[in-house]
């Protein structure tokens, strides 16, 4: 290599996107250092899986694990962050208190060093190496079109829509049922969350709850859909809230491929609290014949759920009842 071609390796060195990442000066990757022990201490405290906590960082459950065992002490600032906002709590309350908010550049050690001046190869090697460095460029192209269509492109649509009861006297239970659908039958893995309104206490679910906060706070999901449909129940207790207000749910849904995508769950989103019960969809003061076979179509698909099905039951076969708000409780009619 004649001192002409050495400079220009070095300039070239010194600009490529590579070489930027390894010069101290030039680092455009933040590191910081975490505290694993308070990482896994919040994860604790608020009944989140390290499972949970790697799908909605985007890496795995033993990098998470690696985390909290100090095995990796210093990661990217960009997770940090996301692991911070998981967790629901600012990002220097995981970072270690002397280093948070600093930059930890790349070692300089590990930058490669400049080989020493070599000879010139031939032209027509040049020219041969050139030829398969091209070969290989495009190779790689097509093999990122081809993924990029596959993945992309092609990926199954999923969605999910709510289906709320039209209305509940206050402080009296409710179910909640999600459906989600996918355009074509899939396998893989699902996050679901659902806010719940103001006051509104979660009771149960099935599938059971990953995570489950306090009245008014959000309920999660970590599940897998297998095939093109799955459902998810839960019962709530509504708040001790007067008459004619409306509750608002809002929840959303991340599965698969849907990378950087998280839609909303559609369906109702509003329910009104008045003296009625929940299957009294006309408002009679009674359950009918058609309203209890509703009941029950609508939970045939999520098993083991307990919605207080007894009660409809009485309530269908005394043919009526009156909700008394001072003593609350169904009084059926006799």
């Amino acid at each position: 290599m004649n001192d002409g071609e050495h400079k220009h390796y070095k300039a070239e060195l010194g600009s490529s996107p590579a070489r930027t990442k390894l010069m101290p000066e030039g680092c455009n990757r933040s590191m910081v250092r975490i505290d694993g022990a308070r990482v896994k201490e919040l994860r604790e405290r608020q009944g989140l899986t390290q499972l949970y906590m790697a799908t909605a960082v985007g890496v795995t459950t033993e990098t998470i694990s690696r985390w909290e065992n100090r095995r990796y002490p210093s990661i990217m600032r960009e997770n940090a962050e996301k692991l911070a906002e998981t967790l629901a709590v600012e990002p220097a309350e995981i970072l270690e208190a002397e280093t948070a908010g600093e930059i930890e550049p790349v070692p300089a050690e590990s930058v490669p060093p400049i080989p020493p001046d070599k000879p010139t190869p031939p032209s027509r090697l040049k020219r041969h190496l050139a030829a398969i460095l091209l070969i290989l460029l495009v190779l790689v192209v097509l093999q990122a079109v081809r993924y990029y269509s596959a993945t992309t492109l092609s990926a199954p649509k999923v969605g999910g829509i709510r289906i709320l009861p039209p209305h509940i006297p206050p402080g009296q239970p409710f179910p909640v049922l999600i459906r989600v659908e996918a355009s074509e039958p899939v396998s893989f893995s699902l996050l679901l969350k659902e806010n719940l309104p103001p006051g509104c206490e979660p009771v149960a679910a099935m599938p059971r709850f990953t995570s489950a906060a306090g009245p008014g706070g959000q309920v999660k999901w970590v599940s897998r859909l297998e095939g093109d449909k799955k459902f998810f129940a839960y019962l709530v207790k509504a708040p001790l809230v007067p008459e004619n207000s409306e509750l608002l749910f809002f929840g959303r849904i991340l599965a698969g491929p849907m990378t950087g995508s998280s839609p909303d769950i559609g369906g109702d989103k509003r329910l009104r609290i008045d003296a009625f019960h929940w299957a009294d969809r006309n408002r009679d003061q009674r359950i009918d014949d058609e309203e209890i076979l509703i009941v029950y179509d609508l939970f045939s698909e999520v098993a083991d759920f307990d919605f207080n099905r007894d009660l409809i039951d009485e309530i269908w076969a005394a043919g009526g009842y009156v909700w008394n708000g001072g003593a609350d409780r169904y009084e059926l009619k006799r």
